[in-house]
């Protein structure tokens, strides 16, 4: 996985204009898979996009122990038809348990 963070100034300004001013945004590509981390200490959320279209199991289970610090119980993921995964931290109201069925 490789930080491309420095190389995007430009997108993560656009990204930013849509953030609370303390979220920090850190973009990294892995194979044909890219990641845009927005996170602050109240906060934490993982875009996932693959040039491919799809994203592999592989690139989201990446994305969420590598680049979230989080166990996959941890989190709420919603994929949308186009292939982009948004993976969010699970509010503390939510139960405990993963349902790992597609």
């Amino acid at each position: 996985m490789i930080d491309i963070t420095a190389e995007c100034k430009q997108e993560i300004d656009i990204i930013k204009r849509e953030l609370p001013n303390e979220t920090k945004v850190k973009i990294y590509i892995m194979d044909y898979t890219k990641f845009i981390y927005c996170y602050s200490e109240n906060h934490k959320s993982l875009t996932i996009l693959s040039r491919s279209g799809k994203v592999e199991t592989g690139g989201w289970i990446h994305g969420v122990t590598k680049i979230m610090n989080m166990k996959l119980i941890d989190v709420l993921m919603k994929s949308y038809s186009n292939g982009t995964i948004i993976v969010t931290e699970k509010p503390d109201n939510y139960p405990k348990v993963a349902n790992c069925t597609y």
